[in-house]
């Protein structure tokens, strides 16, 4: 299919008609078809409102009605689909418009994107707005394949809520209740907030990176593993960065000592009983 002029399509009937179709709207149709013609989501989603949606015009407007505009989009979301992510670090606006293959200037077309919506700056990072958000599928499906792929589906167990699976002798007292079934199961599912145990290294970066001692991060590790990593009410800690920061808050407050506070000697104790006796 050509970016521009005459298209041919095909009718319910079978022939073939010429349809005058813009860059934009050729464009377009190839990608829909892509879409259809790959199953379980590999494909970005390009939504059918797309060329007729207010940000589009928008972008045609600031490149000075260029029709064209469009089509600078999807190839940068091809450029994230190729390379498998929607945030980058090196990409200046001169790369941004040999990806887009914009023949005006860079500045214009990047400052164009920008207020559009299509793109936005985050430091130095150039970051595809929202494009994670409509490409979930995709972007789990990759996630997938670093992982050896989709989880196998576990067979039935032959034995299920300590019912027999075959032919009973006599009927069940009790009828088997769909919600209780269902309540049984969210019991052993895993909890959202179930906490990935750090490693000692992982905590001593973290405490780099909010200025905490080293000392300090190891006695708490070491405390936390004693624990089984429950805080001070016995509840399973989901997120342990905040409770380290709380840590180096109370550290701060002490005057941020270089060490742990020494064992005060038996015979130091012994002198200050006895002082205390004789002032009494």
């Amino acid at each position: 299919m050509g970016e521009g002029g005459a298209e041919a399509s095909q009718t319910v009937d079978g022939n073939w008609t010429r349809n005058p179709l813009t860059r934009a709207e050729a464009a377009f149709g190839s990608y829909v078809s892509s879409r259809r013609g790959n199953q379980g989501g590999k494909t970005m989603i390009v939504t059918p409102d797309f060329l007729d949606h207010w940000k589009t015009q928008l972008l045609v407007d600031k490149l000075g009605g260029d029709e064209s505009a469009p089509l600078k989009v999807i190839r940068l979301w091809s450029h994230c689909q190729n390379r498998k992510r929607h945030i980058f670090a090196d990409m200046t606006s001169s790369t941004l418009k040999a990806v887009c293959h914009f023949n005006g200037d860079a500045d214009e077309l990047e400052a164009a994107m920008l207020e559009a919506g299509f793109i936005r700056r985050e430091g130095g990072d150039l970051v595809v707005h929202e494009w994670e958000q409509y490409n979930g599928a995709l972007i789990a499906n990759w996630n997938n394949g670093r992982k050896g792929g989709r989880p196998h589906r576990l067979e039935n167990p032959r034995v299920s809520d300590g019912i027999p699976m075959g032919n009973p002798s006599e009927t069940h007292q009790e009828p088997i209740r769909e919600d209780k079934i269902r309540s049984d199961k969210n019991a052993h599912a895993p909890s959202e907030n179930t906490l990935i145990r750090p490693s000692i290294e992982e905590v001593q970066t973290y405490a780099v990176t909010i200025g905490l001692a080293s000392w300090k991060a190891d006695d708490w590790f070491n405390e936390m593993e004693g624990c089984g990593w429950l805080d001070f009410q016995h509840r399973p800690v989901a997120k342990w960065q905040p409770l380290l920061l709380r840590v180096k808050n109370k550290w701060e407050a002490d005057g941020r000592p270089s060490g742990p506070p020494k064992a005060k000697s038996s015979t130091t104790s012994s002198r200050e009983a006895r002082k205390t006796v004789f002032s009494l």
